[in-house]
């Protein structure tokens, strides 16, 4: 099982990775031409601009990082639980002799008579 100090690196350099690939891809995204493309004045062609779809697709990758969290934190909780559906079974009687023998029983308390009047 992998340290926390190392899953958050992983998930740290991860992140590092696919943000500098998000940036690199969007600039190269916006300097693409989507119109007037064959007009020799540069001022002329039209650049491809859309904040919105940039803006929902960094939204999608965002969750997608934390949707791989939220699996691997189920997977760990998953492999630290000593039974799949959650729930230990209660000992039985005879794996807990040893410790039968040191509760008290009622022989060991004395006797109290009742008081009369």
């Amino acid at each position: 099982m992998p340290s926390p100090l190392r899953h958050a690196a992983v998930l740290a350099a991860g992140m590092l990775l696919t943000g500098t690939f998000n940036t690199l891809l969007t600039k190269h995204q916006d300097q693409q031409c989507v119109g007037n493309c064959d007009d020799p004045d540069p001022s002329k062609r039209e650049l491809f601009e859309q904040p919105v779809w940039q803006t929902l697709t960094m939204f999608y990758g965002e969750m997608l990082c934390l949707a791989c969290l939220y699996v691997a934190g189920l997977f760990q909780r998953s492999a630290s639980s000593p039974a799949a559906d959650g729930y230990q079974p209660i000992p039985d009687a005879e794996s807990n002799a040893d410790i039968a023998d040191d509760v008290p029983t009622t022989d060991a308390l004395p006797v109290v008579a009742p008081v009369s009047d």
